[in-house]
């Protein structure tokens, strides 16, 4: 179920967001991660907490089509599931709407969004939080953190580094029933910038009290340079991350497709997918999105849900196989079924 903004607007509950320095020019109300005390209860106003436990006993994991690789392989998603805004509904019941289907291939689901003028600490929302944990998944926030080109600003990095906001983030985490955060750390002017370091030491010193950290630096050097080398976190880079964004195309007297070639061979580079697979949400988004209220345009809906069966099933579903120029079989060649 996701989370999007329904009609009531501002009688909507509160989203779990903070910035982690306030601009002067914020789109949104939320407070400073600073101003959050550790323990604290929300308010009526807020979305009611998860309470439903991450399930990992009862599962099958079973291939799912004859064409498959000899391993499974674990794929964490990072999937925008709506845009960055100040209050959703608690439930939605819209078919339309940007979503997921296809849990049962993936392990871990970072709940991605955010910008320096919207908000920088974005936890999951509670519906989504349900929807993973039910399907065996671990779901993720995201701590987004631009590049210096992009709006970033380096005092957003100055104050995730402090060892105080790390904590605070992992109290959030255990409040609010995730499994942890996604670090998407860019805004500083190259890898020389000495708040690098002192985020790693801290984030060696803190304590995850069993949550998980997921530290994103785009370089894969630079990615293994900084690794605090601790229980708990691991780093990703641009080397493990396929984004597919440019597989699916929309052209003047085209509808909304799949691009095999584009997959194929431009984001995957004839390879097998990376383990970090990123914005396979694009199908549901376009500019008029946010004026939409969050829910997808319904004549746009049915060919993105189209595209996202294409890109798990494979371009004729588990049954057939493919039979364009690009084979694509689908993530249910690679990744085993969870039932």
């Amino acid at each position: 179920m996701s989370a999007l903004e329904g009609k009531k607007g501002k009688t909507d509950p509160k989203t779990y967001t903070w910035f982690l320095n306030k601009p002067e020019n914020a789109v949104n109300d939320f407070p400073e991660l600073k101003d959050y005390s550790e323990g604290q209860t929300f308010s009526d106003d807020y979305l009611r907490p998860s309470t439903e436990p991450l399930q990992t006993d009862g599962f099958t994991y079973e291939l799912s089509r004859e064409e498959h690789e000899t391993t499974h392989k674990d794929f964490t998603f990072i999937f925008r599931a709506r845009p960055t805004c100040e209050r959703v509904p608690q439930v939605i019941t819209e078919e339309q709407r940007i979503r997921l289907d296809y849990w049962q291939y993936i392990k871990e689901f970072v709940f991605f969004g955010g910008s320096h003028r919207e908000g920088t600490v974005l936890a999951p929302d509670p519906a989504w939080i349900d929807q993973a944990h039910r399907n065996g998944v671990a779901i993720f926030g995201t701590v987004f953190l631009p590049p210096l080109g992009n709006g970033g600003n380096v005092k957003d990095l100055e104050e995730l580094a402090k060892p105080e906001n790390l904590q605070k983030l992992v109290d959030i985490a255990h409040q609010l029933n995730f499994e942890g955060w996604f670090l998407n750390t860019e805004s500083y002017k190259d890898y020389t910038e000495p708040l690098l370091i002192t985020l790693k030491l801290a984030i060696h010193k803190m304590d995850l009290r069993g949550k998980q950290m997921i530290w994103y630096l785009p370089s894969s050097y630079q990615s293994n340079n900084f690794d605090p080398q601790s229980n708990g976190v691991r780093m990703t880079c641009d080397d493990k991350i396929n984004n597919t964004a440019s597989a699916f195309l929309e052209e003047e007297g085209k509808k909304l497709y799949l691009n095999f070639h584009n997959l194929v061979c431009s984001v995957l580079l004839n390879q097998a997918p990376r383990s970090y697979l990123m914005f396979v949400d694009e199908p549901f988004w376009e500019s008029k999105l946010k004026g939409r209220g969050y829910l997808v345009d319904p004549v746009r809906f049915p060919h993105a849900q189209n595209c996202l069966r294409q890109f798990f099933l494979g371009e004729n579903g588990l049954e057939r196989k493919p039979t364009g120029l690009y084979p694509w079989y689908g993530i249910a060649k690679y990744a085993k079924q969870r039932k």
